[in-house]
């Protein structure tokens, strides 16, 4: 990965997301193999994260290791949020990770899309209090005239 870099938007900060010395190894022993080593960046609310570099450069490995995601390697370095280890109970409370590639489906609407979600990942609402989530998201991310459009 050749760059980490942040663009303001126009949010005001409320939370720092920092990643430090960030590595990722495959295998063991003498067969180990690094597959990103010595990342460090931060990120504020407000700010879009780019990471960039050619192909095969670790851009997928480091962005699973930054949600938290497993896999059959190691993750080594910091990750914290506010200053606190990240654990992903904070990540699912704080944050959200938008796909290379498009995952809704084209038949549901925006509002449908996010019901299912908050069902999914905010179960223990009652039914009133996941539909006024939905709502307070639509809200937030400016999609309340277009909450009944279909994503496709």
């Amino acid at each position: 990965v050749s760059t980490v870099t942040g663009s303001q938007t126009p949010k005001e900060c409320e939370h720092e997301f920092t990643f430090t010395d960030c590595m990722y190894t495959v295998g063991k022993g003498e067969k180990a193999k690094t597959l990103v080593s010595d990342i460090s960046g931060r990120v504020e609310s407000g700010l879009i994260l780019s990471i960039m570099g050619p192909s095969g450069a670790g851009k997928t490995v480091l962005m699973k290791m930054l949600t938290l995601e497993a896999g059959p390697g190691k993750a080594h370095g910091s990750l914290r949020l506010d200053g606190q280890p990240f654990t992903p109970a904070l990540y699912k409370q704080h944050c959200a990770f938008v796909a290379q590639h498009d995952s809704h489906a084209a038949f549901l609407t925006a509002r449908e899309h996010l019901a299912i979600s908050t069902s999914l990942y905010q179960h223990q609402l009652g039914p009133a209090e996941r539909a006024a989530a939905v709502d307070e998201l639509l809200e937030h991310m400016g999609l309340t005239s277009c909450q009944h459009t279909r994503a496709g």
